[in-house]
């Protein structure tokens, strides 16, 4: 999933805290917007938009940006830091987002140090923030944006399909060997079908025709390949 976020952290830096917190849980692109504002987003699965909250809203910077590059129906997530109230948050970049139906993830929000007007006479607010367990969180809500689809069952019973010249064998109705084959993260347990003794092949899928298949694979003898596939 290639991801940007675009966002523009001002004062304490910290939206960019959490943005940059994020990116070590995942591949993501971080667009600083204030050096960074010809960005095409046409080339990403996905896009967040972050800042702190200025006078009740998100940056105008970032939702002028959202406004302007956002491609139509792109999967969007918002971020954003406060020091004391949360104001309107992202009703405005959400606005943004329902006039271009995009659909929109989620959203991320944690305290910020905030010296910003009157609030620095007092020391300001939410001082020591984001820390740790604010970083920590926002590692988790961009870890489930994306949840990882469950592993396969890796098949304990495999029945003998087919074996020949390695190089030659047809398998699924095609000739196997013009195909892609990917390694899969497990083995099975076999019995070679001619001196039933027990082997051990690498297990393998491959696509045929839009369809995935899964299949085991090695060589009974110099030359000779057996392949097996999994039993229902």
């Amino acid at each position: 999933m290639k991801t940007a976020i675009c966002y523009l952290s001002c004062h304490h830096g910290n939206t960019r805290k959490v943005v940059e917190a994020m990116a070590k849980a995942g591949s993501v692109d971080l667009i600083d917007l204030r050096t960074q504002s010809n960005i095409r987003l046409d080339g990403y699965d996905c896009v967040g938009f972050a800042s702190g909250i200025y006078m009740s809203d998100m940056h105008k910077t970032v939702v002028e940006f959202a406004r302007q590059h956002l491609p139509a129906g792109k999967p969007v997530f918002f971020v954003y830091t406060y020091g004391g109230a949360k104001g309107r948050g992202t009703k405005t970049l959400r606005q943004v987002a329902e006039e271009k139906e995009c659909p929109v993830l989620g959203e991320f929000s944690c305290k910020g140090y905030d010296t910003f007007g009157p609030f620095k006479l007092v020391g300001g607010l939410a001082k020591g923030h984001p820390n740790a367990k604010d970083l920590e969180k926002a590692q988790q809500f961009y870890c489930s944006l994306f949840p990882q689809p469950e592993p396969e069952k890796p098949c304990t019973n495999w029945k003998f399909e087919t074996s020949g010249p390695t190089g030659l064998c047809r398998l699924f109705g095609v000739d196997i060997y013009q195909y892609r084959w990917q390694r899969c993260n497990e083995t099975a347990t076999v019995i070679d079908p001619h001196y039933h003794v027990e082997k051990v092949f690498p297990v393998y899928k491959v696509e045929i025709d839009g369809v995935m298949h899964r299949f085991a694979a090695g060589e009974f003898s110099n030359g000779v390949s057996g392949f097996y596939l999994p039993e229902e």
